[in-house]
């Protein structure tokens, strides 16, 4: 979720148990990536729910930035700094600043709701 100000704020819930929990722990900093419509499977990879041989990174190609990595292409990304991890319930809510904006035109941006996927738009 995104908090608008000055500056804005990504509010999400990431499982403490996860490899993504490990490396946001260390770092201290996320990269998120808008996916399209047609990168479902992306998402699904990502979420442990669908195969990928050689990690989940090897399923795209990925650029690496302070932040992290990103899908690469002209994509809309955001570059965050953690400010505040809580642990709400069986989670950790993370508060970052969003330090970097990058807006492409993308063509369907993926819509995932009550279990499905759909295209936004």
């Amino acid at each position: 979720m995104v908090a608008n100000g000055n500056p804005a704020r990504v509010l999400g819930l990431l499982d403490p148990l996860s490899d993504l929990a490990d490396a946001v722990a260390r770092t201290r900093t996320v990269a998120v990536t808008l996916l399209r419509r047609e990168e479902h499977y992306l998402s699904e990879v990502f979420a442990g729910r669908a195969p990928a041989p050689g990690g989940p990174f090897t399923q795209a190609d990925f650029l690496d930035t302070p932040w992290g990595p990103v899908l690469a292409g002209e994509r809309s990304w955001a570059g965050l700094r953690v400010e505040a991890a809580t642990e709400v319930g069986w989670a950790s809510l993370l508060t970052c600043v969003v330090e970097q904006v990058a807006v492409a035109d993308e063509p369907t941006p993926l819509l995932h709701h009550r279990g499905r996927y759909f295209g936004l738009g």
